[in-house]
């Protein structure tokens, strides 16, 4: 049973470190052009949700306020994208600080 445990700990592990490498990959490009993607993700999804909730239950016909929508989502995406940012960056220093203070523990001074 500890077997299983110590299984699941070190895919955590593993999944944590990739995660890490990742938002490595992602700083190194740059705050701008991470915030940047997020508004356009946000901004085209919610765009196409807008789209056919209008085409299910308004039939369609028009098109309703599409420059507004687009300017609301793009604003949105980018306070959305900061957060996000923020919110990584957080979670990044916090494992860099947690593995400054293992690496001690990791790799005990040998016995004299």
């Amino acid at each position: 049973m500890t077997g299983l445990f110590k299984g699941c700990y070190n895919l955590q592990c593993r999944r944590q470190q990739s995660s890490l490498e990742r938002w490595e990959r992602i700083r190194a490009k740059g705050k701008a052009r991470f915030v940047l993607h997020q508004a356009l993700t946000w901004t085209v999804f919610m765009t196409a949700l807008r789209d056919v909730s209008d085409q299910i239950f308004e039939g369609g016909g028009q098109v309703s306020n599409l420059r507004f929508h687009l300017l609301i989502y793009s604003l949105t995406g980018i306070f959305i994208g900061l957060f996000a940012w923020w919110s990584r960056e957080g979670k990044y220093k916090s494992a860099l600080l947690n593995r400054r203070i293992q690496a001690p523990f990791d790799n005990p001074l040998p016995p004299r």
